[in-house]
């Protein structure tokens, strides 16, 4: 039986989580210890409260997402020359 949170904790979670998304993700992965409890939120939320970053928004989602993605690739160039000659 899973029980329901309390709206207050629900409101509680997405504070910790903005306050999370202020600090930039370059300091977050300069600052060892500030990368650690930063990852450590996202595991938590991810195994425990996936509703509450469902409900966030498309550019907080975006920036989760950046900063789980463990290679950054150069975005595709396209071009008309061909490959082979």
């Amino acid at each position: 039986m899973k029980t329901v949170p309390a709206p207050q904790s629900q409101d509680a979670l997405a504070i910790a989580l903005k306050m999370a998304l202020a600090v930039p993700l370059a300091d977050i992965m300069a600052y060892r210890k500030v990368g650690r409890a930063f990852f450590q939120l996202l595991e938590v939320l991810s195994h425990n409260h996936a509703p509450v970053l469902a409900a966030t928004d498309t550019a907080t989602f975006a920036f989760l997402v950046r900063a789980l993605s463990p290679l950054r690739p150069e975005p595709v160039r396209c071009t008309n020359r061909r490959l082979d000659g």
